[in-house]
């Protein structure tokens, strides 16, 4: 740039050479003192930048390491549709209680139930604390003081807790993973939910019926594999295995659904206008 101004500067020391020294000599000294002033902001500019920088070192750094963190978490941990994490969420989740269900009658005699009225007893317990836990947690959820999301992985941490219970409890034990399971075991129920506010008229159907089939698969390959668990490796293997179910599911969900499915509405949902 200092080039072009000399050359601007011989210009107009030719222009104003006939009779006006006065112009000339203003117009100099303004270009000279807006040099000056520019040279001075620059320094100041630099100054300042490095100034910040040695106040703020930790700053700059923290941000960049959380830049960096957010970018390798969305990388090891990538969103898929609900349409299809849902299936396979119902899927491991029903795999994982067909294990043990069909063996619970082995698990109360092992754990000392013999009587009939232990078992109806056990059976009452169950029903009445999912009647009951149905309608807390669908009152919480309408209300918006739980997401959806939060109650389904509520259910597979429940879940889990409750079956480690029937791999290594008595008869107290086993009183405690049914209500437990029945208050917190809404899986169907919220998937369900978070599936039709997710979908469209045109491909609800399509999807609802993906994920009943989702769970009647897993009810088709679930008592064989927990028979064979149970008779072949260790009677506890398959509470055990359906505990582990449990928790893969939980990380599963964390990492596949979203927070709120409003934003995956908006992008599924076409808008219509209606025509008055």
């Amino acid at each position: 740039m200092a080039p072009r101004q000399d050359t601007q500067l011989e210009e107009k020391r030719f222009y104003y050479s006939s009779g006006n020294g006065r112009i000339f000599s203003r117009l100099e000294s303004e270009t000279s003192s807006s040099r000056d002033g520019d040279n001075q902001n620059n320094d100041e500019d630099d100054h300042s930048s490095c100034h910040d920088y040695d106040q703020h070192p930790n700053d700059t750094l923290q941000h960049s390491k959380l830049a960096s963190s957010s970018s390798s978490s969305s990388s090891y941990f990538p969103k898929i549709p609900a349409t299809m994490s849902l299936p396979i969420l119902v899927f491991i989740d029903m795999f994982a209680v067909s294990l043990v269900v069909p063996l619970l009658f082995q698990y109360y005699k092992n754990a000392g139930v013999t009587s009939a009225n232990q078992r109806e007893l056990l059976s009452s317990v169950f029903s009445s604390s999912q009647i009951v836990g149905g309608m807390v947690l669908g009152a919480l959820a309408d209300a918006q003081f739980l997401q959806r999301k939060t109650i389904l992985l509520v259910s597979f941490g429940g879940s889990a807790m409750a079956y480690a219970m029937i791999a290594f409890g008595g008869f107290h034990a086993l009183i405690i993973s049914r209500i437990l399971v029945g208050l917190v075991k809404q899986t169907m129920t919220v998937t369900t939910s978070m599936l039709t506010k997710c979908t469209t008229e045109n491909n609800r159907a399509q999807s609802m019926g993906l994920l009943q089939s989702s769970a009647t698969a897993s009810w088709i390959v679930g008592p064989s594999a927990g028979a064979i668990l149970f008779k072949y490796v260790d009677p506890r293997a398959p509470a055990l295995l359906a505990c582990a179910l449990f928790i893969l599911n939980m990380v599963l969900a964390m990492a596949w659904l979203q927070e709120d499915l409003e934003d995956e509405t908006s992008t599924t949902q076409p808008t219509t206008t209606k025509s008055k």
